[in-house]
């Protein structure tokens, strides 16, 4: 009888210790999870970009007489690269989110990260440097009246009817950096109209 109760105290003592290392493990893991490539082939990443829409709130509203001409992103806009001291990591997909703050002039002013950890810096950098030089054509707030407007665009300008004027906007942006079948490639879509500050 004595064995027994020593030999379930033992099974009951090791079954805890598996489970309080194996709950260490887990819980003390913070570093981005890895992925196996195919043996032989070598790591490269994409990136791809999307805006995300804003709430109601955060939208210029239209009123009576009041309209908007939404801005639109540069097809010269660079896109990120993946961080090429990351690729040997094989990380799984890594999504950084931001908020581009853009002037009247269809110019990014600011640049914030939206919730993201130490450990993605590489990645907040790859998108920062990047999206520093983006440009817009401008938010157009166009009120209904006598007159025209002309409004700068890049390097060219637009006439509106009625009172006309170029706003600061914000967008906010998420960027997946993976890596997939050994190729970068990136892409970024923008299907969403801009918000008021």
């Amino acid at each position: 009888m004595i064995s027994t109760r020593r030999a379930d105290k033992f099974r009951t003592s090791q079954t805890g210790a598996i489970v309080t290392l194996l709950a260490a493990i887990i819980g003390c893991s913070t570093q981005h999870a890895t992925r196996a490539d195919a043996p032989g082939t070598q790591p490269s990443g994409r990136v791809s970009g999307n805006v995300i829409d804003a709430s109601d709130a955060d939208h210029y509203k239209p009123t009576a007489g009041v309209r908007y001409d939404a801005p639109a992103p540069s097809p010269d806009n660079a896109l990120p690269h993946y961080p090429d001291e990351m690729l040997s990591r094989r990380l799984e997909p890594i999504e950084i989110k931001i908020r581009l703050i853009v002037d009247e002039h269809g110019a990014v002013t600011e640049i914030r990260p939206l919730g993201s950890r130490q450990d993605d810096a590489p990645f907040v950098a790859a998108v920062q440097s990047a999206v520093t030089h983006w440009q817009f054509t401008p938010l157009v707030q166009i009120v209904d009246g006598p007159g025209d407007t002309l409004i700068a665009t890049g390097g060219s300008s637009v006439q509106y009817a009625g009172a006309a004027k170029a706003l600061a906007f914000h967008q906010d942006y998420a960027f997946v950096f993976e890596q997939t079948d050994g190729k970068p490639a990136v892409r970024a879509t923008n299907n969403n109209a801009a918000s008021g500050l």
